[in-house]
């Protein structure tokens, strides 16, 4: 599927070629290097709902007592 293949690329991005993957033009690049309207990404990355997401996720993190990363959690049932 698109995510894993998205996520295929950005692992390459940072562990092959060394790129700075939380630079929103580095990830704009990887999505339209995957069949991904640049655009689009950037106006759904930086659109409110997502900057809530990416909040809920930081403090669940935190919740969860992560203090490393890469880190690697499964989600069962919610």
């Amino acid at each position: 599927n698109i995510e894993f293949v998205f996520f295929k690329s950005l692992q390459q991005a940072f562990y092959v070629k060394g790129l700075i993957i939380n630079q929103l033009n580095v990830l704009a690049d990887i999505a339209e290097g995957n069949f991904l309207d640049r655009n689009e990404f950037i106006r759904l990355f930086e659109s409110e709902d997502m900057i809530d997401q990416t909040d809920e996720e930081f403090y669940q993190i935190q919740y969860l007592g992560v203090q490393g990363f890469p880190t690697i959690l499964l989600k069962i049932n919610e």
